[in-house]
């Protein structure tokens, strides 16, 4: 699988999700939850619009 490592363009739109396989939980623990949370207020929400 080729990955991915160009930046995000302005003014276009992202479908970005969390699924884990057959709907099992994705975060194991609250910390990793939480740990989630901190990284997306620090470098995702500075610069995006999130829809949900």
């Amino acid at each position: 699988m080729k990955k991915n490592t160009e930046a995000m363009v302005p003014d276009q739109l992202y479908h970005v999700f969390n699924r884990g396989i057959n709907k099992t939980k994705i975060f194991k623990e609250y910390r990793n939850y939480r740990f989630f949370k901190r990284k997306y207020q620090k470098y995702i929400s500075p610069i995006a619009d999130t829809y949900a």
